[in-house]
């Protein structure tokens, strides 16, 4: 049985939410929703312009959902759809913070995968789209803060999640979540791209290629301004 938390972030492609909620039991009764978060990115240090402030999560289901801000799904989409499937939930609004957050609409798609069974899901996913090879960087690590402003603005931590590898394909970037135990390790990854299969590209660089383009492409933005 696998009990690792299962992570939906919600993006670009909003038919997603309907997947996650899905996989929500009948009669659930700890489903917790959050307004207004406060998310950081980080890679390898640095941070990465990609922001979540809609979450919902459930332990009994072991669930955790991402919404990206700017995405198209809003906070009363996520209430009127567990309405539907007659869940009940918590609802807190948090304090919005200020932040001059504006979504790099070139930036690739994250997943954060934390089951074998789940990686391959997801890069089977890209093979069907035509794409037959992929980018392993076993060297980079990060993680994900997701936080809330209280009534007093003072920043509390939601949840973290940690992560030591990633795999780029050419419409996403897999991050392998790994908390106190490693849900996949080494052998699992190798096995994984063998098996859908795409060819693989091992780079111990602690720097994705794509990031920096386009951290370099906003500078020059910046200059052109």
């Amino acid at each position: 049985m696998n009990n690792c938390l299962s992570i939906f972030a919600i993006q670009k492609n909003n038919e997603d939410i309907i997947e996650a909620l899905n996989s929500i039991k009948p009669k659930t009764k700890d489903v917790l929703i959050f307004n207004n978060c406060i998310s950081k990115l980080k890679l390898a240090g640095k941070e990465v312009a990609l922001h979540f402030d809609e979450m919902l999560y459930s332990r009994e289901n072991n669930l955790l959902v991402l919404v990206m801000q700017d995405s198209l799904v809003s906070f009363d989409d996520i209430k009127i759809l567990l309405g539907e499937k007659n869940i009940r939930f918590r609802e807190y609004d948090c304090k919005k913070e200020k932040d001059n957050y504006k979504y790099n609409d070139n930036l690739k798609e994250f997943y954060f995968v934390n089951s074998k069974d789940i990686l391959e899901k997801t890069i089977k996913d890209s093979k069907v789209k035509g794409q037959d090879i992929c980018t392993y960087y076993p060297n980079i690590n990060g993680s994900l803060e997701i936080a809330y402003l209280d009534e007093f603005k003072n920043k509390d931590c939601l949840k973290r999640i940690a992560f030591d590898r990633v795999i780029e394909l050419n419409d996403k970037l897999i991050l392998i979540v790994n908390q106190k135990i490693k849900n996949i390790d080494e052998k699992e990854i190798y096995a994984s791209i063998a098996k859908i299969p795409l060819k693989m590209v091992i780079d111990i660089d602690v720097n994705i290629s794509s990031l920096e383009i386009e951290k370099k492409e906003k500078e020059k933005l910046k200059r052109i301004g």
